[in-house]
């Protein structure tokens, strides 16, 4: 069986570390994968080297599940997701600052070209940076967007999705539009999950 353009068939593993920011990133990329790829399987393979921050409490909520592991590679925990998950179909492994924007028809991606296990990175015509124009099922917006400027948020006490800040600026690309969007429905969301 194949993966349909809606992610039926795929499993999306989102992979964060236990750090404040990471927190926020990794609702923020769940979200966008269920509004683009609804079909999709998630889970969440979280990196545990230190315990000084209370997170995820949002996964919980949401019925996500979350395995726990010492440092791992991405590859690793993609194993580990299919031998405890048997699956057997690909897996995209998706780090916090990673959002699905399109379906795999809208970016005109050939879903018969996933592998068994992807990493996203800006490499082939499955991820691109946010500020390009490029019509990808996936971003990356570790440099930022809009005027949002992520070195600015790091271990920040107040996660940017409750600042209750537009971060849109005149002149973005197609892809942060479409970021702009996905934050804006995340942000009450995220309040709602995180904090109950």
């Amino acid at each position: 069986m194949g993966v349909s353009y809606t992610g039926d068939g795929l499993t999306v593993l989102l992979s964060c570390d236990w750090i404040v920011q990471h927190d926020w990133m990794t609702f923020l990329c769940w979200h966008s994968v269920r509004q683009s790829l609804p079909d999709s399987r998630l889970l969440l393979a979280c990196n545990r080297t230190r315990m000084d921050c209370h997170m995820l409490t949002w996964a919980k909520r949401a019925g996500l599940p979350i395995m726990t592991n010492k440092a791992a590679s991405q590859f690793n925990q993609a194993d580990w997701a299919r031998e405890r998950f048997g699956i057997e179909g690909p897996i995209v492994v998706a780090r916090p600052d990673v959002l699905c924007v399109r379906d795999f028809d809208e970016a005109g991606f050939d879903r018969g070209t996933l592998e068994r296990t992807m990493l996203l990175d800006f490499s082939g015509d499955l991820c691109s940076p946010v500020k390009q124009e490029n019509p990808t099922v996936f971003v990356n917006y570790r440099d930022g967007w809009g005027n949002f400027v992520p070195s600015e948020w790091i271990n920040s006490v107040e996660p940017p999705l409750l600042a209750r800040r537009d971060f849109g600026s005149v002149g973005m690309s197609a892809n942060e539009v479409r970021m702009s969007r996905l934050w804006n429905s995340a942000a009450l969301l995220y309040k709602t999950l995180s904090r109950g």
